[in-house]
This record gives C-alpha cells, sequence and structure tokens, in this order.
C-alpha cells in the first residue's frame, strides 16, 4: 500500500481549500498512491488557534457538495482519501 500525505496551506475559502484538496487528490492518485491522508481542518484555516472565531460557516454535512465531490474524485481516480472535515449531525 502507498500511502500519501497532503499538507496544504488552508485559507478561509473553502471553495478554495476544496479544490487544493481535489489537486492533491489527483496527484497522489497520479504517482500511484492508495489512500491519501489530509490535515486535520481540510476545508478551513485551523481556526480554534483563533480567538471568538464563529465555525458555524465551516461546517459540511454529508449530503454537500463538497463532500460528495471528494467522493467522485476519489472514485473517478481509484484512490482513498482520509479526509477531515467539520461535520454537523443531528443538528449540531
Amino acid at each position: 500500500m502507498i500511502i500519501a500525505l497532503a499538507q496544504v496551506k488552508m485559507d478561509f475559502s473553502m471553495e478554495s481549500n476544496y479544490q487544493k484538496s481535489v489537486q492533491m487528490i489527483m496527484e497522489a492518485a497520479h504517482c500511484g498512491a492508495d489512500i491519501v491522508c489530509f490535515p486535520e481542518v481540510q476545508l478551513t484555516p485551523f481556526f480554534p488557534k483563533y480567538q471568538n472565531i464563529n465555525a458555524t460557516p465551516f461546517v459540511s454535512r454529508l449530503d454537500d457538495a463538497y463532500v460528495s465531490g471528494i467522493c467522485a474524485t476519489c472514485q473517478t481516480n481509484s484512490i482513498h482519501a482520509a479526509v477531515n472535515f467539520y461535520m454537523q449531525e443531528d443538528g449540531k
């Protein structure tokens, strides 16, 4: 098994971070990796280090476009990804 580690500088744009993630998945697959592992808070900056920041805008759900896009990218490129999103479940 070949494991790729993704170290990506995340910013406050979830769309930009999503695009970076997709590129890293495709690059890892192209290099022959079986799985690519992402750092914590993949679609957002590491906002716990910022005081008094509202994390609500950074929450993902299983049915949102970012999650399904990552799944589709993995499926298309025959690779697995260990992703780290802030997820909303049962309203929490």
